[in-house]
């Protein structure tokens, strides 16, 4: 962003010392300033995003978790700014108390009002799954979704079962481990009602930071007894496979956007996604993602770059 702009936030909001952090995939801007974040969100349905950002906020506020209070916003702007929970993420610091706290936050989320917010149906888990063929396939002239007829029952038992408050993006790069030992939870604007383990598929399966297969295997089976789920395991993967794909379409049309680092992460969402294809009851998946889904290389990322 130009200096100019900058110097227009600062004096709309009466802030100082903006500079620029760390985004996530969205087009959403973010700086930190000497009064707290400042969130930049201009464009098409972006007023519409603040309202769901700020009202979430509220929601897990009034449960008791450490969400970033609302300093003000300006829609006309763009603008929010919020309070600053730090620079530090559980990314920066993973050890076992860390995330032990971070999954008894998750754990919680049964306290938060999901009323009102968009429940994560079929259709839903179908839409998002379709994005694999629309940015990952398509390049190389594949039209083969044929997984979206395999996964539908999947979803439609998925999106039927008991359901509580979903962060949708629960992992560790938006967990902050604040100065008072507390762990702020921020990037929760898309956040839904659904499956009581999306979180813990988001978890567990983290694409920036290795939680390590011990370490996720324990947290799985605590989290499985705090939510009395049997010992039966199948829709966490069908779950965290499901978002998997969705991720490596979602970050194959970044890729092709110029996107810095995006093309680094890809491989990781390919190993995980074959750990959880492993699982007897997902033959059909595993079956056509190995017969369809080219694995990634550098031959794939050329074309996904339009380079030729």
């Amino acid at each position: 962003m130009e200096l100019e702009n900058l110097a227009k936030i600062e004096a709309a909001l009466g802030v100082t010392g903006l500079k620029s952090i760390q985004g996530d995939a969205s087009t959403r801007q973010y700086f930190r300033c000497n009064q707290g974040i400042v969130m930049y969100d201009i464009g098409e349905g972006s007023a519409q995003r603040r309202a769901k950002f700020v009202d979430v906020s509220n929601r897990l506020r009034d449960a008791q978790f450490c969400a970033p209070k609302i300093q003000t916003h300006i829609n006309e702007l763009g603008l929010i700014l919020m309070d600053d929970l730090g620079g530090k993420n559980l990314g920066q610091a993973p050890i076992d108390a860390n995330f032990k706290l971070a999954l008894d936050e998750m754990l919680r989320f049964d306290d938060v009002n999901h009323e009102g917010l968009v429940h994560y149906s079929s259709e839903i888990y179908s839409e998002e799954l379709s994005r694999l063929g629309k940015f990952y396939l398509k390049p190389f002239d594949i039209e083969d979704d044929d997984i979206l007829q395999i996964a539908a029952p999947y979803f439609e038992e998925l999106s039927n079962a008991a359901a509580r408050f979903v962060h949708v993006d629960y992992h560790a790069e938006n967990l902050m481990l604040c100065e008072d030992g507390r762990l702020g939870i921020i990037d929760f604007q898309d956040a839904r009602f659904g499956h009581p383990l999306y979180d813990l598929a988001s978890f567990v399966d983290d694409i920036r930071v290795d939680v390590g297969e011990k370490r996720a295997e324990a947290l799985t089976e605590f989290a499985f007894e705090r939510l009395n789920f049997k010992d039966d395991d199948m829709w966490l993967h069908v779950l965290s496979a499901q978002r998997l794909l969705k991720i490596i379409g979602i970050f194959a049309r970044l890729v092709g956007e110029g996107r810095m680092g995006y093309d680094q992460l890809i491989p990781r969402c390919f190993e995980l996604l074959q750990k959880r294809l492993i699982h007897p009851e997902l033959k059909e998946w595993r079956e056509w993602f190995y017969d369809v889904v080219p694995q990634f290389d550098d031959i794939i990322l050329t074309k996904l770059k339009g380079e030729q």
